[in-house]
Formats: structure tokens, C-alpha cells, sequence
């Protein structure tokens, strides 16, 4: 069974209090010592509107629109031995005209862990990765008659990937981890496979467990001064898999700081999967953002 609407939005908000509530620690005196950890917080809220009234003749649909998104890292590093954590969180809602009912246009839940351990004080490092992606509500496609069709539930799909590897880690604004042992498991609700494959699942069953090989990146770069943009293509084969069925999804980010708690955000992410649709899906969002960061 997967977890319902309101218990995933209850671990969301609870999530968000546990965090606050932990940064309110760093106003205490610290120890001399210094943590083997170390984290970064970052939150931002994105909300659009535009209204006309009745005697406009230019055209247009009123509608609001809100977007918050929450980027959580927490590291760790001792000796040789070193682990990456970063929890990513986005979910926006819009409310076009008329319309009775309130569409989502973000939902995302991510989570990537590393565990690695450097090679002879090399740029290399043995690892081992684990990713976890997924989104928190129902998601549907919606028909110009106004009528909509259920197309992903919450948690359903979900993605898990784990393997081992090596990751080559220049600084913290550039790592490849290269993983040729990776096993990957799609999970979804049956309701989904009851007529037909979907997401990878087979008709009638809930899982797929595959075996293939991945490459995770991520590169970050000042593209001027005070706009930052950073690079994430993850790609998978599948060795079981038909050949030349790769997987690609790849995200890029733009950041523009105004001041200490406003930015100008873009972002364009492409996706190629075969086993959820044989086309480039393609996603852009141009937003201005407040800004909050631990």
C-alpha cells in the first residue's frame, strides 16, 4: 500500500519544522572541535499571478500560481572515508480562471546518498550510491473538453538505483560517479498495470527490477557574477534491456541572486525513457523566488 495524500504532506511539513527547528541551534556557543559534518539549506517560494477583468479585449486566462522548492544537503568527511546526502523537494499548485479544480505543475521528491572513500589522496574515489525518486500527489493529464486522466499516484511510480562504482571528485562543484554494477527497481501502483506495461512494469505486477550501469554528474559554475549555473545528467543502461534503450535525464539550473533573499530561477530538465514514453519529455520554468539558505 502506498502512503496517501495527507500522510505524505504531514511528513513534508514535518520535514520542514525538523529542519527550522535545527537551525535555531546554530545561535548556540559551539564546540571548539570541528564536525566531521557539515550542511546547507535552502528554500525558496515562487508565486505568479496575473487577473483580467471582464471588458479586457487583449485575451488571457487569470490564474495563480505557487512553487516552493527546499534543497537540503548534509555531509560527512573523516579521514578518507566521506558521504554525500542531499534531499531535493518541490511541489507547486495553480488555479486557472474558473476551473473548480486546482492543478499541480511540480511535484518532486528526491534523495541521492554516496558513500565513498578516496584512492591514495587521488581525485578518484571508491563509492557507492543510492538514489530515490518519486513525487508526493496524483498526477493527470488533462483533455481540452476539461476532462482528466490519472497518469502517476503518489509514490507511484517510484525509482530506487543502487550500486557501486567510482567517483571522481574535483571539488564540490564537480563529481562523476560511474557505477557499472547497478540495480534499479520500479515500483507502481497495480492500478497502473491492470491493462497494459507502464513505467517499466509488466501488465498485471507492481515491480521490475532491472541490471545495467549508470553515470551520475554534476557540474556548478559562476556564469557571472551572481548567476550561478549547475549541470545534472544522470544516464542508465540496461543490460537486460533491449540495445540502445539508455535512459537520460538531465537538468539545468540557473540561479540569478538579486539580494540576500531574492533570485531569478530557470530551469529546463529533458528526460529520454523508453519504458514511460518513446519521446524527449521536456520541462521549463522561468521564476522570481524568495530565498531563505542555512
Amino acid at each position: 500500500m502506498f502512503p496517501n495524500s495527507y500522510s505524505v504532506f504531514v511528513l513534508f511539513f514535518t520535514f520542514c519544522s525538523t529542519i527550522l527547528a535545527q537551525t535555531n541551534d546554530t545561535n548556540r556557543p559551539q564546540a571548539v572541535n570541528k564536525s566531521p559534518w557539515n550542511s546547507n539549506f535552502k528554500t525558496a517560494l515562487q508565486i505568479n499571478q496575473i487577473a483580467f477583468n471582464n471588458d479586457w479585449q487583449g485575451g488571457g486566462v487569470s490564474n495563480l500560481a505557487v512553487n516552493n522548492k527546499i534543497d537540503y544537503k548534509v555531509n560527512y568527511k573523516k579521514g578518507t572515508w566521506a558521504l554525500d546526502n542531499n534531499i531535493k523537494l518541490a511541489y507547486g499548485i495553480t488555479k486557472i480562471d474558473d476551473e473548480e479544480k486546482i492543478r499541480k505543475t511540480e511535484d518532486n521528491l528526491s534523495f541521492n546518498t554516496t558513500l565513498f572513500k578516496n584512492i591514495k589522496n587521488s581525485l578518484w574515489s571508491y563509492s557507492t550510491f543510492f538514489n530515490f525518486k518519486s513525487q508526493f500527489t496524483k498526477g493527470y493529464n488533462y483533455k481540452k473538453d476539461g476532462n482528466r486522466t490519472l497518469i502517476s499516484n503518489s509514490f507511484s511510480p517510484a525509482v530506487y538505483q543502487f550500486g557501486p562504482g567510482l567517483l571522481y571528485k574535483k571539488d564540490k562543484n564537480l563529481k562523476i560517479n560511474v557505477a557499472p554494477s547497478t540495480i534499479k527497481a520500479i515500483t507502481v501502483d497495480d492500478f497502473f498495470t491492470d491493462k497494459e506495461d507502464a513505467f517499466g512494469v509488466d501488465q498485471g505486477d507492481t515491480k521490475n527490477i532491472e541490471f545495467g550501469a549508470s553515470i551520475i554528474a554534476n557540474y556548478k559554475f559562476d556564469f557571472v557574477k551572481n548567476v550561478t549555473i549547475e549541470n545534472l545528467v544522470n544516464v542508465y543502461a540496461n543490460y537486460l534491456g533491449a540495445i540502445g534503450n539508455i535512459d537520460i535525464n538531465y537538468t539545468l539550473s540557473m540561479n540569478s541572486k538579486i539580494n540576500k533573499h531574492m533570485s531569478a530561477n530557470f530551469s529546463l530538465q529533458t528526460i529520454y525513457d523508453e519504458d514511460t514514453v518513446s519521446a524527449l519529455q521536456v520541462k521549463e520554468l522561468i521564476s522570481i523566488g524568495i530565498n531563505y539558505e542555512i
